[in-house]
């Protein structure tokens, strides 16, 4: 979730400026063998500075090691966390689109219903059996619409509840209203 990769990247990033912190350390010590190495002290055995040596460069390379794997961690966890953000937007807008499809077809179905009814005029037989035909006609579309919309209301809901800390509040509202005007429509 889009709350575990935030802490993950915390985390991370409070590692590389311990990591970063320690460089200046790291660098002295290596310094420090550098020095050691070149004054070539008589009193310590060559076997104890080549020991010295091969320490210098092998903590000089665990730390470079160290370092880009921590900057490549860092970097893998802030990519993650914005493709994260940008699947959980693609999948709102595709809701919230689904949701104006139906809530446009509703309302279109509503003004073709209205103007009907404005034409209510007498009817011969043959106009009464064309209605007929169209309200069952409507009546299969709606059934299907009905199903549809408790598709994309189960859809919405599991979203919702499985997304809720990837959301802002006000994204998870909107989305509940629509449907819920939707649902009111229908």
């Amino acid at each position: 979730s889009l709350g575990t990769l935030e802490e993950s990247i915390r985390q991370a990033e409070a590692l590389d400026q311990e990591l970063s912190d320690l460089e200046e350390v790291v660098t002295r010590e290596v310094d420090g063998v550098g020095f050691v190495l070149e004054a070539l002290p008589q009193e310590v055995p060559p076997q104890l500075l080549l020991a010295l040596e091969k320490d210098g460069r092998s903590l000089t390379r665990s730390y470079s090691t160290v370092t880009e794997a921590s900057h490549t961690h860092l970097q893998r966890l802030r990519t993650q966390l914005i493709s994260h953000k940008e699947a959980v937007q693609k999948e709102l807008q595709a809701l919230e689109a689904q949701t104006q499809v139906l809530l446009t077809w509703l309302r279109e179905r509503e003004k073709e219903s209205e103007a009907e009814k404005e034409n209510g005029e007498e009817s011969s037989p043959s106009q009464l059996k064309h209605q007929l035909q169209l309200c069952q006609e409507l009546e299969l579309c709606l059934s299907d619409r009905s199903r549809e919309l408790d598709r994309l209301s189960f859809e919405v809901q599991l979203f919702v509840s499985e997304r809720a800390q990837d959301l802002q509040p006000h994204q998870s509202r909107e989305l509940l209203g629509r449907l819920n005007q939707l649902q009111r429509s229908f």
